[in-house]
């Protein structure tokens, strides 16, 4: 095994530590540089070991680091399981809120600013917008507008996506189908935004 190594002209010879036993001269060459071919040392060799164990413990690092950078996805996932089940919960107080004429639930569900909103067709054959505001949807829970038996309840939810405070569901409704739009506030989930379409109806 050899070892090659470059210097200036006019440098001081490497000693035995550097390239081998025993003094090498200085050749110059065209350039001004001369290149030493000497055995490598036993101090050389040592050098070499002491490399290969830091390069070894460099990478020993870079897996624990790796291992640690998990566990801030392992957080994530059990926040994002926490949300699911609050975005579940309002979007349940939200419907099933309307089913059984209970306004505290729809209240608990909907956030002040809410909008509902239906496109339908005027009878000049336009395009039109029914506005419901969370004020108004409370006020027909109350009225009892939305109240059927409990056996006549559709109310399948399925969360669509959830990315930080943002997220959307869809509410499968027993003669319509709700898209909600869902914000956290406060820690809380709630409703600020659904449009939905009613179902065909049965001929």
């Amino acid at each position: 095994m050899v070892k090659t190594a470059a210097m200036t002209v006019g440098a001081t010879p490497l000693d035995d530590d550097d390239v081998g036993p025993g003094r090498v001269g200085v050749v110059p060459t065209v350039g001004g540089i001369v290149t030493i071919i000497a055995p490598c040392s036993a101090q050389w060799r040592k050098n070499t070991r002491v490399l290969t164990e830091k390069a070894q413990m460099r990478i020993h690092t870079l897996f624990v680091v790796a291992a640690l950078a998990t566990v801030p996805a392992r957080a994530a996932i059990a926040q994002s399981a926490a949300d699911s089940t609050g975005i579940r919960a309002t979007a349940h107080d939200y419907i099933d809120g309307w089913y059984s004429g209970d306004a505290e639930r729809m209240e608990r569900a909907v956030h002040s600013h809410l909008a509902k909103r239906l496109v339908t067709t005027s009878p000049q054959g336009r395009s039109m917008l029914v506005d419901l505001t969370a004020a108004e949807l409370i006020q027909s829970t109350r009225a009892g507008y939305g109240k059927i038996p409990r056996d006549n309840w559709r109310d399948s939810v399925t969360i669509l996506d959830i990315y930080g405070n943002d997220a959307v569901a869809r509410v499968d409704a027993t003669t319509w189908v709700d898209f909600l739009q869902l914000i956290k506030w406060n820690g809380t989930w709630k409703i600020v935004n659904v449009i939905w379409e009613n179902r065909p109806q049965s001929p």
